[in-house]
């Protein structure tokens, strides 16, 4: 993928944010579409109070079962005994999207070299229903990029949802800007980014789905094995 291709909005001290339209072609988007559009959620749960997900609370949205795919080859046979999990490939749409994100991230050096700057990859489909909204954060230390898919078929300008995120050396002095959730939009992120996303207004028809995640650097990536490995 070039260069050129990738929409870049801002990149200094306090992180990045680029984004990409046509990430899939149309009738590979439309297959993970319905795909996600049926694919089974549960309200996101997070007890850790030092987590965003902990802050939002009742706005919180919903979130399908966790993707991970690992660069090194090492960390599979003790992933496989994870509950709750699934490990790339597999076998569904979301594996031609996660190829394509993690394409264009190498191609582009966007956060350095694979099984070097990161251990591998965690993403799972987020939907954000009328009323929800994720508050002003940055992401935690060890994920050293993330991403927001937009896998919903039609969006409203007027729907909310957008991106929200600050940049510049003073935050303070510095409302900020936004990227609309644009179906088949990719949004990239480099920590530390101030962002946020906007409630979603209650319309029918106006759920914001996105296959969201992070790649993870090598020393997060030992931890989390470590934290959630079955006793």
């Amino acid at each position: 993928m070039l260069e050129n291709q990738i929409k870049r909005h801002d990149f200094g001290v306090l992180g990045g944010v680029a984004y990409i339209d046509d990430l899939l072609p149309r009738s590979a988007f439309d297959t993970l579409a319905d795909f996600a559009e049926s694919a089974q959620m549960s309200p996101v749960t997070q007890e850790n109070p030092e987590t965003v997900w902990q802050h939002n609370g009742v706005y919180n949205p919903l979130q399908s079962k966790p993707v991970i795919w690992p660069e090194d080859d090492r960390y599979t046979p003790l992933l496989k005994t994870f509950p709750d999990i699934d490990l790339y490939p597999t076998g569904n749409p979301i594996d031609e999207a996660l190829r394509a994100i993690r394409n264009l991230v190498v191609e582009n050096e966007l956060f350095g070299k694979p099984s070097v700057s990161w251990a591998g990859s965690v993403s799972s489909i987020i939907r954000y229903r009328p009323g929800t909204r994720l508050l002003w954060h940055s992401d935690a230390a060890g994920q050293v990029g993330g991403f927001n898919y937009y896998i919903h078929k039609t969006w409203s300008k007027n729907a909310g949802g957008q991106f929200l995120y600050m940049s510049g050396d003073q935050v303070e002095d510095f409302e900020g800007c936004f990227i609309s959730p644009k179906p088949n939009r990719l949004v990239i992120v480099r920590p530390p980014l101030p962002h946020a996303i906007a409630p979603i207004i209650a319309a029918p028809g106006n759920d914001r789905i996105a296959l969201s995640g992070f790649f993870i650097g090598p020393e997060y990536a030992e931890y989390l094995v470590k934290l959630h490995a079955p006793a």
